[in-house]
């Protein structure tokens, strides 16, 4: 049994032209909501064994955001396939990963982090989620070898709105 984390990186700051949209940072919300996730999921319990993340600095901070309050140890990896990624491109991502892991946090962008969840919980991928900022989803994945993640392979266990 796998599971899957699916993030999508908390509040950035607003698009201004002087800025590319690869590097707008968390706003101070997006940086209140990554750490108080962090807590929430420290406080249950629940740790990724890999963490992947865009290499986006708002999805990145808030990867580090959310490590350092959930006190994790799990290394945060940037992953330039992960950077406003479609919801087929993040399963690719998820069926490549080393089977000795059990969970994987992934944090990216909408709307492919909501995609994905779609794809990984229903047969036909025609689940449609509201993904605000700093929305988290665990599925839970009837699979032995990430190999095997694809349509209609998880179920919905947590989701948490911002």
């Amino acid at each position: 049994m796998k599971s899957l984390l699916i993030l999508r990186h908390a509040e950035a700051t607003p698009a201004i032209p002087e800025l590319s949209d690869v590097h707008r940072p968390l706003a101070e919300r997006g940086r209140t909501q990554a750490r108080d996730l962090g807590l929430w999921l420290r406080d249950r319990g629940i740790a990724p064994d890999r963490i992947l993340c865009s290499p986006a600095v708002r999805a990145r901070e808030t990867a580090d955001i959310v490590t350092a309050a959930a006190a994790w140890t799990a290394q945060v990896t940037a992953n330039d396939a992960l950077y406003n990624a479609s919801g087929e491109d993040l399963l690719a991502q998820a069926r490549s990963a080393s089977d000795d892991v059990t969970r994987i946090l992934l944090v990216s962008h909408a709307p492919g982090v909501s995609d994905l969840v779609g794809l990984l919980i229903t047969k036909q991928g025609d689940a449609t989620l509201v993904y605000g900022s700093a929305t988290l989803a665990e599925v839970v994945l009837d699979i032995e070898h990430w190999s095997q993640i694809g349509h209609g392979t998880g179920a919905l266990r947590l989701l948490l709105p911002p």
